[in-house]
């Protein structure tokens, strides 16, 4: 009990400690009746740290430490998470070190260099999908893998298809008809001279 005593005093002391330091916006208590459990907001960096001080901190039951650091994502976010509780927790801490401030001194100090290295791995994601994409085009959009040489002998002209144009005429040649356009010439003309390389044939009669 004495134990406890001593421990619930600690706790008091830490959170008169913080109170002296933080404004009323920046340590709040969402539960007026417990002075345990606050949450403080910083400016530098932009930061949310969660606590809870429970009975038997800080020599029998650890705190409960939690921040959300804006802009860091998950992947530093864990690793700054990982390296928060093995400050609180080093066995080296003497049972009068404040734990809450330790862990904003910590986020504090560390943070700039997760950003850090969160830009780093950005960079190298953008650098690899640069390359990737390069490679993809450079190989002619066939996934990076050059394709197989045709046979030889081969032809290497690829085919462009066949493009064919419908006209409909009544008769194909002159002497079919008494007056108008030779229908034979007009047709080649509209297959050759509009650069459509246009294949087919002409079939004289009326459709249907």
């Amino acid at each position: 009990m004495a134990e406890l005593a001593a421990d619930d005093d600690l706790r008091i002391t830490e959170v008169e400690i913080l109170e002296s330091m933080y404004t009323g916006a920046e340590l709040h208590f969402p539960n007026p009746d417990d002075r345990f459990e606050f949450t403080i907001t910083t400016a530098d960096p932009p930061s949310t740290l969660s606590a809870r001080l429970p009975p038997g901190y800080p020599s029998i039951v650890p705190a409960t430490i939690t921040v959300q650091v804006e802009g860091l994502r998950r992947t530093q976010h864990a690793k700054l998470t990982a390296g928060l509780n093995a400050a609180v927790t080093d066995a080296c801490l003497d049972e009068t070190d404040c734990r809450v401030l330790l862990s904003l001194d910590y986020v504090r100090d560390s943070a700039p260099g997760f950003f850090l290295a969160q830009e780093a791995d950005a960079e190298d994601a953008a650098a690899a999908a640069a390359t990737a994409a390069a490679e993809v085009g450079g190989a002619g959009g066939t996934g990076g893998v050059e394709p197989a040489p045709p046979p030889q002998g081969a032809s290497t002209v690829r085919s462009r298809g066949l493009m064919r144009e419908w006209c409909s005429f009544v008769s194909l040649y002159k002497d079919s008809y008494a007056s108008g356009p030779n229908r034979f010439e007009v047709m080649t003309a509209l297959a050759r001279e509009r650069g459509l390389d246009i294949t087919g044939m002409g079939i004289a009669g009326k459709p249907g």
